[in-house]
């Protein structure tokens, strides 16, 4: 409740409140799974079990928690989950389309990575001590571009026209990998940016765009 208090009296609204909470929720989340992975590399798995077990409990009752200051904030008991929700989850084809998306796209980057340094040795002749490093870029350029790309759509919408241009991209860094064409390390290095500003720019659009298509209510259901 404490900083629940601070949050909302710093930013006046329940929102920031709950964010306030989650994140220090999330952040001593954080501290304590380090310090058990710190702990089981140095100690063994004996005493790292008895450490986890006690952050499970811990996560558990900051869970409920959050769970009762949501509550408090927002004056209402919230409906339970039922059978129906499923049925009108399933049956939404919007959910169909982006869950589809969803799908293809992933299987277009993870598998992909997977083999993306003995591509860069191959092809582009790149050392193999560094032949990781380009790959590499993706995960770490998504971090700065997403936040970016998120904005972006707040700001302009047009959720459908961000996703299509995203997976377009996707398509055209296949293909300029695919063509046996400037086998060079720098054009590897600039396809890769590419493509990870097409795995920025499609999440950013395609996850906000499911509350759009399904009720607040079944969102928990429609993510899961």
């Amino acid at each position: 409740k404490l900083f629940y208090s601070i949050g909302y009296a710093i930013f006046g609204t329940a929102n920031a409140g709950i964010a306030t909470y989650t994140l220090f929720q999330m952040t001593t989340m954080a501290l304590i799974f380090s310090y058990l992975i710190h702990t089981v590399y140095r100690q063994g798995a004996k005493t790292g079990w008895c450490i986890g077990l006690l952050a499970y409990l811990v996560y558990c009752v900051m869970d409920r928690r959050l769970d009762k200051s949501i509550a408090a904030a927002q004056g209402e008991e919230e409906e339970g989950f039922k059978l129906s929700d499923i049925k009108f989850v399933v049956t939404n084809k919007g959910f169909w389309l982006i869950a589809l998306l969803c799908l293809m796209f992933y299987a277009g980057v993870f598998p992909f990575l997977k083999f993306a340094a003995q591509l860069m040795i191959y092809k582009y002749g790149v050392d193999p001590v560094m032949a990781g490093d380009i790959p590499a870029i993706l995960p770490f350029g998504t971090i700065l571009l997403t936040p970016l790309f998120g904005s972006l759509y707040d700001r302009i919408g047009k959720g459908a026209t961000l996703m299509v241009v995203g997976a377009m991209m996707l398509v055209a860094v296949h293909v300029l990998f695919a063509l046996p064409i400037l086998n060079e390390w720098w054009f590897a290095l600039i396809v890769m940016v590419l493509l990870g500003i097409a795995f920025s720019l499609v999440p950013s659009a395609m996850w906000p765009s499911v509350p759009k298509i399904i009720p607040q209510k079944q969102l928990g259901t429609a993510y899961a």
